[in-house]
């Protein structure tokens, strides 16, 4: 059983594998420049928020934004999450639709 298997069966596992550290990596450079970009380049953002989270879902997040890994976190219609989020998506993280997050909001499945 890999790491990741471990991780996403609940069990422990070294959170230091080569796989894992790579897709981590890979999600906060995304996040990175997610946080980076110009309040008006909204199309960039939608852009990065598609490769962070895989999908093509109507979302809007407002910068700071943090996650472990992103593909992780699964959107539905109509998402808005607001300033200083953090999602620890070491297993899902299942958003229905019509979901609007406070700032500040903390979700972690660790």
């Amino acid at each position: 059983m890999t790491e990741k298997e471990k991780m996403l069966s609940g069990k422990l596992y070294i959170s230091t594998d080569k796989e894992l550290t790579r897709e981590r990596d890979h999600a906060k450079k995304l996040c990175f420049e997610f946080n980076a970009t110009d309040p008006s380049d909204n199309k960039r953002r939608k852009e990065l928020l598609k490769k962070l989270f895989r999908t093509d879902k109507n979302c809007t997040v407002e910068p700071p934004f943090y996650c472990d890994y992103g593909y992780k976190i699964i959107i539905g219609k109509n998402f808005y999450v607001n300033h200083n989020c953090v999602i620890l998506d070491v297993n899902t993280v299942n958003i229905g639709d019509n979901v609007f997050l406070g700032p500040g909001i903390q979700i972690c499945t660790a």
